[in-house]
């Protein structure tokens, strides 16, 4: 980074993130009375079509409610999420080229995958899945939204590599072993509303800019090198696709560094998906 107006973009980009993390950034773009320098961020908004910055981030304070209400309601439910920074951009921009409009992330508790053995999965990452078995656990899935049962679905979560699965996934049937395993009975019976959350839909076209932030914020900016993208998991007032606000489990997402540590002084916890069924 080394020109005039990568030093503005950071330093610009790093007053939006600060209004995102205070949950102040809708607030700012309404706002019709501003100066001259805030209208330069404004304008930059605009320019860059980071009009999603203004309904994904959520605050800091939000994200601390929701993640302790979790764990006082659900502290027996001991599980941890993350994706591979660069195999999860890699994967999102294959698919995107490929337009698939949709990626879907769909829980279970394993083993529902009946065997690990056909994905010729490595040793070390079998341990890993193995250590799993009886938590929360997740298949990375990308589908068209002209025929949302023609997926391309992956063994991805907490591993070095990715796995394909060999057969399109069926969201009725994996959506029916959650509902009905013992993690997914602990979840409902926490949410007010008695509700449960067996996957969450992305727009795909969404999340590649949410990668390319993180590379242009943190790579880019903070001169961080990214490890993962950790899922934080939380329990709190969420939009339903089709039933409004609902108190639900949901996942937020934060990037790590080399060293595994959060970045989250650098950089916003976002929530993209929308809740189904």
């Amino acid at each position: 980074m080394n020109t005039k107006k990568e030093k503005d973009d950071c330093s610009i980009e790093r007053f939006i993130i600060s209004l995102e993390k205070e949950g102040q950034i809708e607030y700012f773009y309404n706002e019709k009375d501003l100066n001259e320098q805030e209208q330069i961020i404004k304008n930059y908004i605009n320019a860059n079509n980071l009009h999603f910055t203004i309904t994904d981030p959520v605050k800091d304070s939000k994200i601390n409610n929701d993640r302790n209400n979790f764990m006082a309601k659900l502290r027996n439910v001991d599980t941890t999420l993350f994706l591979n920074f660069d195999l999860f951009k890699d994967i999102v921009e294959k698919h995107f080229q490929e337009n698939f409009d949709k990626m879907i992330i769909t829980f279970l508790e394993l083993p529902v995958i009946t065997s690990f053995k056909e994905f010729e999965i490595e040793k070390t990452e079998l341990n890993v899945l193995s250590s799993t078995l009886g938590r929360l656990y997740a298949v990375l899935s990308f589908t068209k939204s002209s025929n949302a049962n023609d997926n391309i679905s992956y063994v991805i979560f907490n591993l070095g590599e990715s796995y394909k699965m060999n057969e399109c996934i069926d969201f009725v049937n994996y959506h029916t072993n959650f509902q009905n395993s013992n993690i997914g009975k602990k979840i409902k019976s926490a949410s007010n509303d008695d509700y449960l959350v067996c996957s969450i839909s992305y727009d795909v076209k969404k999340v590649t800019k949410y990668i390319n932030r993180i590379q242009k914020v943190l790579a880019d900016c903070e001169q961080k090198q990214i490890l993962n993208i950790d899922f934080e998991l939380c329990l709190g007032q969420r939009k339903h696709i089709l039933n409004g606000n609902i108190e639900s489990f949901y996942l937020a997402s934060i990037p790590t560094d080399n060293n595994n540590i959060r970045l989250n002084n650098y950089f916003p916890f976002y929530d993209q998906g929308s809740l189904e069924p």
